[in-house]
């Protein structure tokens, strides 16, 4: 994630009990839902090949794995184009993500069905969610169309956002925003990377929990209930306070890293075009020597051949 959503759910007051998060992979975002006390996590992920190591990572902690590609429509067989680093596999084909992360490739294809997140969550008794989390590499928007009963049980969605066409077919931010805002949800946060795709977080406008000056007016749960509220209400202060003056440091690290690796890229680029200009160049001048070497030798066949004919010249006596 490149938001910190811990921090967020703190400033935007946001209850996240019941998380649905698409896109798993294998589960990194999995303690950060523990630490915000969440009760249901269900997380679905549609590349088959790492469905067993994200059961190994989450299964323990009491959350639940599906293994279902979620779009627009239940019952398609489609080919999900699966990638060298995993992260970046998608229902869509690679767009302009091949020029701004060209180290990675398809290597292969498979073919998948099809099924709304709608129909996936009343076929599997999922528990309608309030956060739903959105990695999909740039089909965030084909999952939302299937998924209107879900969405209007949602008071948050964080998704991965796009500015350029990473993805051909893909929504950009634009529609993307338009889309949820018609929705009743509006986009609250967000961080781009210098390959014009990032991270944001849409609120419901009607969720935010109303909140008095003193916070300690607010009723608290009774028993175990109120205990994890404590504990997660004290957490998240804590760590809100460190990460205000460390994030914004470790942000502006990460950006510069970023552009110091787009940097060596372009030189990288540059150094392989001398080495092909160079090689071109070298070859031109050999040819020339080649020729050169030729002409000589004609004069100096063709000169051995009048030789004769010139005879020699008496001085003056």
């Amino acid at each position: 994630m490149l938001l910190d959503l811990e921090k967020l759910v703190i400033q935007h007051h946001l209850e996240v009990d019941t998380v649905l998060h698409i896109g798993a992979h294998l589960g990194q975002e999995a303690e950060i839902y523990e630490r915000l006390g969440a009760t249901s996590v269900t997380w679905v992920e549609a590349n088959p090949q790492v469905v067993p190591l994200l059961r190994r990572n989450v299964e323990p902690l009491g959350h639940r794995v599906l293994s279902a590609l979620a779009t627009d429509r239940s019952g398609d067989i489609v080919d999900f184009h699966i990638t060298n680093n995993e992260q970046s596999s998608s229902v869509l084909p690679l767009g302009t993500h091949r020029y701004e992360h060209p180290e990675v490739v398809v290597t292969e294809s498979v073919q998948l069905t099809t099924i709304t997140l709608d129909d996936l969550c009343a076929s599997s008794n999922v528990s309608l969610p309030n956060l739903i989390v959105l990695d999909v590499q740039g089909a965030e928007i084909l999952v939302l169309r299937g998924a209107e009963r879900v969405m209007a049980a949602a008071e948050s969605i964080y998704a991965e956002v796009n500015e350029r066409p990473l993805y051909a077919g893909g929504a950009l931010l634009p529609e993307f925003d338009s889309f949820l805002s018609a929705r009743g949800f509006d986009r609250v946060e967000m961080t781009l990377t210098i390959h014009g795709w990032g991270d944001a977080l849409y609120v419901k406008r009607d969720s935010a929990v109303a909140i008095t000056q003193d916070e300690s007016l607010i009723p608290f749960k009774i028993g175990s209930e109120m205990i994890r509220d404590l504990r997660s209400r004290a957490g998240l202060r804590v760590r809100s306070l460190v990460s205000s003056a460390v994030a914004p440091r470790f942000d502006a690290m990460a950006i510069e890293l970023d552009q110091l690796a787009h940097r060596m890229s372009v030189i990288e680029q540059m150094l392989v075009r001398s080495e092909l200009e160079y090689a071109a160049m070298r070859q031109q001048l050999d040819e020339c020597l080649d020729y050169l070497r030729i002409q000589h030798a004609i004069v100096r066949d063709v000169l051995e051949e009048v030789k004769p004919l010139l005879g020699t010249k008496e001085g003056p006596h």
